[in-house]
């Protein structure tokens, strides 16, 4: 069979002396895989090429080829291919006109277009004399709950619930604890710059010192927010600290607000930033 073709390619391109493409059938039905043959008759000392994949079928797609030996007779080299397209084009008549490109002189060659026609599954009968076909009462069926497969899903579950935990509990609950840790400084942040914008406030300055407090306390479980600012300056030892302390107590119970309150803000936020690293660095507790 594959003689009488490359014979038959031969005879096509001896006649026409320029690449020559056939289907193999006269027609073709939407959606199924039909074959195209193409062969081209040059000499032996011209390297040529044939369309791969990357080139446009339309209205085919491409679905595979196979490429032939090349068979050269005095001086004449004959190279076939036979590709597998589809098509889901609608019109009654396809066409494609491929071409071989000469790799020595870049000459790009054009083969007739190769026609095919579609088959139509629906004729113009079927059109005409339109039947419905019989169909059988429907029949509800009763949908039931397939507790097997049910059981059978929650076992798992709790099966891979268990080993989750058995070996990545710890380091789960750590996650957690630092994502909670983050979220709680974060929001923290977010509140204190607020009231710094403004150090004006008499009633914002308490609020921000009692928030202050309230958020060092969780992070060092000491009870800060009824210390004293000469207690927390004894506790931390850090001057800078405490005089920004003082300056809130002024504005606070003296009513006396000093310029350099957007300072002590400063102050405050600096510190609990460095503790909350300290103490996230050495390990949460909790």
């Amino acid at each position: 069979m594959r003689r009488i073709l490359l014979f038959c390619m031969w005879s096509l391109s001896v006649a026409a002396q320029k690449p020559r493409a056939v289907f193999f059938e006269d027609s073709v039905t939407v959606g199924k895989e039909t074959r195209m043959a193409m062969s081209y008759l040059h000499s032996s000392k011209s390297d040529i090429v044939f369309p791969d994949s990357s080139f446009d079928f339309s209205p085919f797609r491409y679905v595979s080829s196979e490429l032939y030996e090349t068979r050269t007779v005095e001086g004449k080299s004959l190279d076939s291919v036979i590709y597998t397209l589809v098509t889901y084009d609608l019109d009654s008549v396809l066409f494609v006109k491929p071409y071989i490109r000469n790799l020595r002189t870049g000459e790009t060659i054009y083969a007739d277009p190769a026609k095919v026609y579609l088959k139509f599954s629906i004729t113009g009968e079927n059109i005409r004399e339109p039947r419905v076909k019989e169909t059988v009462n429907v029949f509800r069926v009763r949908k039931e709950v397939n507790l097997p497969k049910i059981t059978y899903y929650v076992l798992g579950f709790l099966a891979l619930g268990f080993l989750v935990i058995a070996f990545f509990g710890d380091w789960l609950r750590k996650k957690y604890r630092l994502w909670k840790f983050d979220r709680t400084h974060q929001r923290f942040l977010s509140d204190f710059r607020k009231m710094a914008m403004s150090p004006k406030s008499l009633g914002n300055n308490e609020r921000a010192l009692k928030e202050w407090k309230i958020y060092l306390e969780e992070l060092e479980n000491e009870p800060v927010s009824t210390m004293s600012t000469s207690e927390l300056g004894k506790l931390y030892e850090n001057e800078r600290l405490e005089s920004a302390l003082k300056m809130f107590d002024s504005a606070i119970f003296g009513g006396v607000i000093s310029e350099d309150m957007p300072l002590a803000y400063r102050v405050l936020q600096d510190f609990s930033v460095k503790r909350y690293r300290q103490i996230r660095k050495t390990g949460i507790k909790g």
